[in-house]
């Protein structure tokens, strides 16, 4: 089943924003934490991101006083994210009505918002999947559209200047280079990577929300962290930077490539990824942190015999990869599986 997300649209995006764009966003927000008192952003990277937005309510925090950078990010948070920062207005009833998103569910309205203005859509199997992670892909590629007629027609060349273009889906590749063009694309601490099939982070996606912004025409100090041919990068000493440097999933592959499993079926998984961490996988519902072994640089492998009474469906499997320094990554297999179905 195709599970790529139909996002290709954004006419009504489009004309949506044609009125707006250079007026002051003023978004109400629900009651969180403000910049001042996130208490786990000190030393992050993209902190000055975050403060501003979280200054100019654009973006706000958790109740424990937390903003969470390096948390992943749901289809659900990112349809609340834009809806707020980029001012859309509020729809009441969706055209597009999704069958796992109830009137009940907290970001309904959001989704509702950004599904009718064209910013994201469902997929095929007429559902929106609000709890699954987001790449950061299709992140890159939802504030592309929102530039909309604001980003540069000549794409030609936008990534040449990014070592990994060749992993870039093809599905993506349109949105990616319009965002290469108008400097969106924000990775730290390697400013010329886009990572495009790793897990966004609530931090990642503020950066970029942050350019995004700026291009759009929105009053906010200037800032370049981690975007290519930065000059505002923070001073950190090289050792340091090493440390630091956040771990990466480049690539999963799952054996046998069945969607169904049944009792006593082994399911193996291997993922390709930076060398030296630790990695697991987990089945929701089903198996949590699944270890896997190194077995050669950067190649984990791990597997899990399913069982009698195993039972789901349209299960996302997820591989968590830590690195010896503490940060860590996930990755989330695109397709769901079936167990016992």
């Amino acid at each position: 089943m195709d599970r790529t997300p139909r996002i290709e649209s954004l006419e009504g995006m489009k004309n949506g924003w044609q009125g707006t764009v250079g007026l002051v966003v003023c978004a109400t927000l629900a009651t969180g934490a403000q910049a001042a008192e996130f208490k786990d952003i000190a030393g992050y990277w993209g902190s000055s991101y975050v403060e501003t937005l979280a200054d100019r309510r654009f973006v706000a925090g958790f109740p424990d006083d937390t903003f969470r950078p390096d948390a992943p990010v749901t289809r659900a948070q990112l349809a609340a994210m834009a809806a707020r920062a980029f001012d859309l207005p509020e729809s009441q009833v969706s055209s597009l009505t999704f069958k796992d998103v109830s009137p009940n569910y907290w970001a309904a309205k959001a989704i509702a918002t950004v599904a009718d203005r064209g910013l994201a859509s469902g997929f095929p199997d007429g559902n929106f999947h609000p709890e699954d992670l987001l790449t950061r892909a299709q992140a890159i590629v939802i504030f592309s559209q929102v530039l909309g007629r604001f980003s540069r027609n000549n794409t030609e060349g936008a990534l040449a200047g990014y070592t990994d273009a060749e992993a870039v889906p093809d599905w993506a590749k349109p949105g990616i280079e319009k965002a290469a063009a108008a400097s969106i694309i924000v990775s730290y601490p390697d400013p010329n990577v886009i990572k495009p099939n790793t897990v966004a982070t609530r931090g990642e996606v503020a950066a970029m929300m942050y350019q995004t912004l700026i291009r759009l025409g929105i009053s906010l100090p200037p800032l370049d962290i981690g975007v290519v041919g930065s000059d505002d990068r923070p001073t950190v000493p090289r050792e340091e930077r090493a440390a630091a440097e956040r771990v990466a999933i480049e690539r999963l592959v799952l054996q046998p490539e069945l969607n169904v499993f049944r009792s006593g079926d082994e399911l193996s998984v291997r993922a390709f990824a930076t060398p030296g961490g630790q990695a697991n996988f987990t089945l929701p519902g089903i198996a949590a942190a699944v270890p896997m072994e190194e077995k050669q640089p950067g190649i984990y492998e791990g597997s899990y015999v399913i069982k009698r009474g195993d039972q789901g469906g349209d299960l996302r499997l997820a591989v968590t990869l830590r690195g010896s320094n503490g940060s860590a990554t996930t990755q989330v297999w695109t397709q769901g599986i079936n167990i016992n179905r």
